[in-house]
């Protein structure tokens, strides 16, 4: 399986233009519900954060190098709570992906209570060490989010300890 190619990963990095709905979902708003929802996603996202650094064991993870976040249909985040802000595209990518490689697959497809993993730099994640769990949110049989939750793990079995391996000859060591 090739990677995207350049101009396609430079395209997914943008958001994608709001759907139909998105737009009509939008006049249901009332003055002072985006702000509301908003605070509420935060916080759930908050939680997720402590949550997730209080039950890994990486230095890493214990340091805030993470990212817990929310994604549109499409793949871009809508809201994220993070400690390391470069971690902001590390599940984008990989998203968009998944959204574009395997939505209309029949042999694959995206149904509820799947859950992808992801860790090549080729596919999103900003290098190996970046390990990312996916998974899709539906209401009533439709998708209406993505849930992803991003973690910088130093050891990843490489041929040299700490998985930065300066002298590899292919991406595999």
């Amino acid at each position: 399986m090739a990677p995207p190619d350049p101009d396609t990963l430079l395209k997914w990095i943008k958001p994608e233009p709001p759907t139909q709905k998105e737009l009509e979902c939008l006049k249901l708003l009332k003055p002072g519900d985006y702000e509301i929802y908003n605070e509420r996603l935060n916080n759930y996202l908050l939680e997720a954060r402590e949550i997730f650094i209080r039950m890994g064991i990486t230095s890493m993870l214990r340091s805030g190098d993470l990212v817990v976040g929310i994604y549109t249909p499409a793949g871009d985040m809508a809201t994220a709570s993070m400690g390391t802000y470069l971690h902001s595209v590390s599940a984008v990518l990989c998203l968009k992906y998944i959204v574009n490689t395997w939505k209309d697959n029949p042999t694959v497809g995206i149904k509820d209570g799947d859950c992808f993993y992801a860790n090549d730099a080729f596919y999103g994640a900003i290098h190996n060490q970046d390990q990312v769990a996916i998974m899709p949110v539906f209401n009533d049989g439709e998708l209406i989010a993505w849930t992803a939750a991003a973690v910088h793990q130093s050891e990843t079995g490489a041929v040299d300890p700490g998985s930065f391996v300066p002298a590899a000859k292919s991406k595999c060591e």
